[in-house]
């Protein structure tokens, strides 16, 4: 929860990144907020007062993926919401073209997510979601150890380079400095 909110306000990838891990982290302890509580919670530096509140939190994102019905798979609608909302941005700032070095890193960038596209489960996804979840999809690699490659590190350093870019262009957009009214209406 505290480790979320300092995220959501620094860098919005980072931030659905970790939701998603802390799903996952639910879903393998079969919605047990007590298994949570032991493996998680109390080993926390947190106060009483605080590992309380961490406690609600956890039981809040655990209901919440119940009554959305994603105990198996899938993320919280608040979650989605916040991914389309950067989508929203991403399009417009590649429709407008105004903002040079983020359409260059765009360009750059696109070949490598249409390639993933081809190769995944991803037909279906926006760009965003297919970087997210190229980006995920290395964080467990390397939780479980397991090797990369060359160049899965090298198309992981692009996306993140890219993710990072339009996390900055999302803050911006958040803070006033950055309207995207006119994509709004496309």
């Amino acid at each position: 929860m505290f480790i979320s909110k300092k995220k959501k306000q620094e860098n919005i990838i980072e931030y659905i990144l970790y939701m998603w891990q802390i799903e996952d982290l639910i879903r393998s302890c079969n919605f047990d907020i007590g298994l949570i509580e032991k493996t998680v919670i109390e080993k926390s530096p947190y106060s009483d007062q605080e590992k309380h509140q961490l406690k609600e939190w956890y039981l809040d994102l655990m209901h919440g993926l119940e009554a959305e019905n994603k105990q198996d798979k899938g993320h919280l609608n608040q979650i989605n919401s916040i991914v389309d909302e950067i989508e929203k941005v991403h399009h417009f700032l590649i429709n407008i073209k105004q903002h040079k070095s983020y359409h260059k890193l765009y360009i750059k960038t696109a070949p490598l997510i249409n390639e993933l596209r081809k190769k995944g489960e991803y037909a279906q996804s926006s760009e965003l979601n297919i970087c997210l979840e190229f980006i995920y999809g290395y964080l467990l690699l390397r939780l479980q150890n397991k090797s990369i490659s060359k160049s899965t590190s090298d198309a992981l350093k692009l996306i993140s380079i890219f993710c990072y870019d339009l996390a900055e262009k999302y803050k911006d957009y958040k803070q006033g400095y950055l309207s995207i009214s006119e994509a709004q209406k496309n």
